[in-house]
């Protein structure tokens, strides 16, 4: 509006006064009237972004609920069996049709925790159950281990085996999980079976632990000490989002970036 009155002002002192005013006053009322509605259509857009914005952080943390109800369910079948055989394990993934119900999820696996003096112990015996080429991998002496023993058939064999703890990004959100009992979502990863793949996609994986029966869990400790592995559901983001986004916003164009900041 100051930039508006100087014109007017100088305008007013020259020659052409009047006729310059008027002319000045019609364009200045232009711009004004173009920037108000740059203002109201920002606005506008503005209102719109927050507005889908939230509508997409409910959708995921919604489906996300879902999947942690499948992760507790897997968890619940290792908490009513002193041990679970792997066609219970299958019988229980196929009886959700994960494909059709819980779209997005690539599958799901269960990676039992081994300690060092046992690992030898542990490949014998899945050896001995038919898993003739069972190996842990990627190979190296660590502490405890954490292969893959079980997995949905949407993951497919060539996971088996695969120490999932060996992987600081997933084993960071298994810790978190153990020690708090809560489902927890890791960062970005390559999944085994993409690793081959030259532009593996994204993928995260939504991990919780499976104590030992009857091990108290009261404390942090009580219940990284309980235990005895961890089942998990596995996402690649460009199969993920379009399941989540696609037919609710059609018009969406989204990319997905992770940051290690959060």
């Amino acid at each position: 509006m100051k930039n508006l009155n100087a014109l007017l002002k100088t305008v007013r002192d020259s020659r052409y006064g009047l006729p310059l005013a008027v002319m000045a006053l019609g364009v200045g009322l232009s711009v004004l009237a173009s920037s108000l509605v740059r203002e109201s259509e920002t606005r506008l857009l503005q209102t719109r972004f927050e507005t889908r914005s939230a509508d997409i952080r409910d959708i995921i943390q919604s489906r996300f609920a879902q999947y942690e109800e499948v992760l507790r369910g897997a968890q619940g079948l290792f908490a009513a069996s002193h041990s679970v055989e792997r066609d219970e394990w299958d019988a229980y993934v196929g009886s959700l049709n994960l494909m059709d119900h819980f779209p997005g999820i690539a599958g799901m696996s269960f990676a039992a925790r081994v300690p060092a003096e046992q690992l030898k112990a542990h490949i014998a015996e899945q050896r001995a159950q038919g898993l003739h080429n069972y190996r842990v991998y990627p190979e190296g002496a660590r502490q405890q281990y954490f292969p893959i023993v079980y997995s949905s058939p949407a993951i497919g064999g060539p996971r088996l085996g695969f120490d999932v703890f060996s992987d600081v990004v997933r084993s960071q959100a298994m810790i978190q999980a153990q020690s708090s009992g809560v489902a927890k979502l890791s960062g970005r990863v390559v999944l085994a079976v993409d690793a081959d793949i030259a532009n593996p996609p994204a993928a995260a994986v939504l991990t919780l632990p499976v104590y030992r029966n009857g091990a108290p869990q009261n404390t942090v400790a009580e219940r990284q000490a309980a235990v005895e592995g961890n089942v998990a559901g596995v996402f690649r983001m460009p199969e993920l989002m379009p399941s989540l986004l696609g037919s609710v916003f059609p018009d969406l164009n989204l990319e997905v970036f992770y940051s290690k900041d959060g």
